[in-house]
């Protein structure tokens, strides 16, 4: 059976990638979470850059600037808190304060991808799914 990775690749073929390897230990040493295999696997097959010129994916270095996922990262949920409470309008699904959004890619409209992290839920886990 095909992965999603493998379902991609047919349709946007990867060049040689960025022929970097990454430390994946030390970056969720970093970020202090696992990542997801499939996100892993992206970046490994992909490397950093952008799809179709509108979806950038966030990568760890070596990559280019404004795009290091760590970086990106850091003291993401605490903008996000101080916006949601001057606007007052934190998302119901996000009223859990252990709850945390990782942000992975970004797009030329300024919109983020991110993946909400629960405690203790493997990273692998759809939410929701069994």
């Amino acid at each position: 059976m095909a992965t999603p990775l493998d379902r991609l690749r047919r349709l946007i073929p990867p060049s040689a990638g960025d022929g970097h390897h990454r430390d994946w230990t030390a970056v969720e040493e970093r970020l202090r979470l696992p990542l997801p295999q499939d996100y892993k696997d992206l970046v490994d097959v992909y490397g950093g850059g952008q799809f179709s010129d509108h979806v950038g994916l966030l990568v760890p270095p070596p990559t280019r600037i404004g795009s290091e996922l760590v970086t990106y990262n850091d003291g993401h949920m605490g903008d996000l808190d101080n916006l949601w409470s001057i606007l007052d309008d934190r998302p119901a699904e996000l009223a859990a304060d252990d709850l945390r959004l990782v942000v992975w890619s970004d797009t030329i409209d300024a919109d983020s991808l991110n993946w909400l992290v629960r405690p203790g839920e493997p990273a692998d886990v759809l939410p929701g799914a069994e």
